[in-house]
């Protein structure tokens, strides 16, 4: 729950607009007026409301102005402010701007608080930096820049009036403004109470509203369907009492807030927002099972035995290896181990054949796959080297030592003899 403090008014007489229409009103920026006492959670939500206050109702050109007035504000020199406005727009872009914006309004560089409650939530890594941090990398890297532009350029009188420069909006920004006309009819139905039904489907399709729009949508709505959701959990009086003063006057503002809608009324607006994040994340779905599956890329046979181990030959023996790269998708593959003597095959678990993963074999029939001692392995592997398909049928059964289990590992003792 993140209300902040502000004047009483009188009771809301309509029902709660949606948060973009309430940026599109161009209402005031959000106050920061107390916002050290703040608890972390209450802070952090703030921050991300008056982050998308500023995305969703202030111009880029606004915002970029913003960061030379923060970079006055701040001590930069003249020639430092006007390297960095000729500087790429790219390198000081819209969010840049906002967390200068938030700067000048009187949001702190760093709040203890927020950092704790953010660094306790899950799956969140690092530490909570303070905000300049971002901002001041980016203006140095802007001025450098800048400098090179301005030594490329002509000499020319210096001029009397500030001139501010204009990023063109980013891919983002066109998204959000395409989302937001989109919404429009959205949000009307929203505002008046969310009367009759409406067909989102029909809607969405004759408004070109894709997964990116839908994405910006539910991150407007989300919040409020929240702040509804609050509404209707609020605590019993007795309940009330038993929390700190603090949190009874956050409820309390919340409350005057919604005080003219009935219980009947906060259920059907609820159902209403959920309706409508529901329809714009069956777009989403729907772009998913459309897409068209990446195709894979068949990895050489080269590179997939790179990291295997295996012996090129035996010199005593006189038995060299086959090139590993036919191991791959074959049926058989008969092995023999140097150095314990163990000679045997592995067979493919399915028609796909054997396949190879680092330094092993992967894909082998686990009941199938076996191997047995050689008591003359110089004999039997010549005798093995001269058999023909009908022969290698009994060859191994012949062979009168108990059978192991391979376990698919390869080593520089290992020799790949022949595939089937």
């Amino acid at each position: 729950m993140a209300v902040t403090r502000k004047k009483k008014s009188a009771p809301r007489t309509a029902v709660a607009k949606s948060v973009i229409s309430k940026a599109r009103k161009g209402l005031l920026a959000p106050s920061w007026a107390g916002c050290a006492e703040w608890k972390g959670d209450v802070y952090h939500k703030h921050v991300r409301e008056a982050r998308r206050f500023y995305y969703t109702s202030v111009k880029s050109s606004e915002l970029i102005s913003g960061i030379f007035a923060w970079m006055k504000e701040e001590g930069y020199t003249r020639d430092e402010i006007r390297a960095a406005k000729a500087a790429p727009a790219y390198m000081l872009g819209t969010n840049i701007g906002i967390l200068c914006r938030l700067l000048l309004d009187g949001m702190m560089d760093f709040h203890q608080e927020e950092a704790n409650y953010w660094e306790g939530l899950p799956g969140t890594s690092g530490d909570m930096l303070p905000v300049t941090d971002h901002i001041k990398p980016a203006i140095k890297n802007a001025i450098r820049e800048g400098n090179i532009v301005l030594k490329n350029m002509a000499p020319v009188v210096e001029e009397t009036e500030p001139v501010n420069v204009v990023a063109p909006p980013t891919i983002q920004e066109r998204i959000m403004e395409q989302a937001c006309e989109a919404a429009q009819d959205v949000d009307s139905w929203l505002e008046t109470g969310a009367k009759g039904t409406f067909n989102f489907k029909a809607h969405f399709s004759a408004t070109g509203v894709t997964q990116a729009h839908a994405r910006k949508l539910i991150a407007q709505y989300e919040p409020q369907l929240v702040e509804l959701r609050e509404v209707a959990s609020m605590p019993t009086p007795a309940k009330l009492k038993k929390l700190d003063e603090y949190a009874q006057d956050q409820w309390e503002q919340l409350s005057e807030g919604y005080s003219h809608m009935s219980k009947k009324d906060l259920k059907h607006m609820i159902q209403a927002y959920e309706t409508v994040i529901g329809a714009l994340n069956l777009v989403i779905d729907a772009a998913k099972a459309n897409r068209k599956p990446r195709k894979t890329k068949i990895k050489p046979a080269a590179k997939i035995v790179e990291r295997l181990k295996y012996m090129k030959q035996d010199d005593k023996l006189q038995v060299t290896s086959i090139n590993p790269e036919q191991i791959i998708g074959a049926k058989e593959v008969w092995v023999y181990n140097a150095q314990y003597r163990k000679f045997g095959k592995y067979v493919a678990a399915d028609e796909t054949g054997l396949n190879v993963k680092g330094t092993s074999l992967i894909n082998y029939d686990e009941t199938k796959s076996l191997c047995k001692t050689l008591r003359k392995p110089a004999e039997q592997l010549k005798e093995f080297k001269a058999a023909g398909k009908v022969k290698l049928r009994t060859f191994f059964e012949d062979i009168k030592t108990t059978e192991v289990k391979l376990n698919g590992r390869s080593n520089d003792k290992t020799l790949f003899l022949k595939v089937t």
